[in-house]
């Protein structure tokens, strides 16, 4: 078991992620990934997948196709090659790595947050198979991820952690976050129609209530 708390887990990604001159927009997605696969536990397992680890890396050494974590591409993310994904600083230096070399190039153009998030976290879900980024798919890891109300939730708390503010993020499960949560954070690039077109409400209704 790691000795390693959650909240030096988040630590330790923005400490390992600034060495390697990552943004901030860049460490709010890593924290996010982090949050979403395993809520900052390093000692998470999961039972059906058997990925392992802060960032749930699939160990699986008897099939290499999927072994995500001893993948020879892989091995060259970290400095220990024989480490176990339990190790928490060896598992968020393969996925720092992992994002400069494999996810950052393909989003780095994408101005809207969310879906950067989106689909940095379909990069990295689906361990380098690249699956086509096709409307139908990325609607399911939109899904998977977080929708509106949990995304918002979630970049607000990691706001938090990256000011120094306490938060409570590592406790809180994003399956309790309301979908029909009335509050939207614009995000850059977002304009009230756009918006009113993503929740399907009226405009002028959206353009009256937002002058309140």
């Amino acid at each position: 078991m790691s000795q390693m708390s959650k909240q030096e887990v988040t630590q330790e990604i923005i400490r390992q992620a600034r060495a390697k001159g990552l943004l901030d927009k860049d460490i709010n997605i890593l924290l996010a990934i982090a949050y979403i696969e395993s809520r900052f536990n390093p000692d998470a397992k999961n039972p059906k997948s058997n990925a392992k680890g802060v960032f749930q890396y699939i160990h699986n050494p008897d099939n290499p196709k999927y072994d995500t974590w001893g993948n020879t591409g892989r091995l060259g993310y970290r400095s220990d090659p024989n480490a176990s994904p339990f190790d928490p600083y060896a598992n968020i230096e393969t996925m720092i790595n992992q994002y400069i070399k494999e996810i950052k190039p393909k989003i780095d153009k994408i101005t809207d947050e969310r879906e950067a998030f989106i689909r940095a976290y379909k990069y990295h879900h689906d361990g380098g198979f690249n699956k086509p980024d096709t409307p139908e798919y990325l609607n399911t890891i939109n899904r998977y991820a977080a929708n509106d109300a949990k995304y918002n939730f979630l970049k607000h708390e990691i706001e938090k952690i990256l000011s120094g503010k306490e938060t409570n993020i590592e406790n809180t499960n994003l399956n309790n976050i309301a979908p029909n949560n009335p509050y939207y954070i614009v995000q850059p690039g977002h304009t009230l129609s756009k918006i009113a077109k993503r929740y399907g409400v009226d405009l002028n209704d959206l353009i009256n209530e937002n002058r309140r």
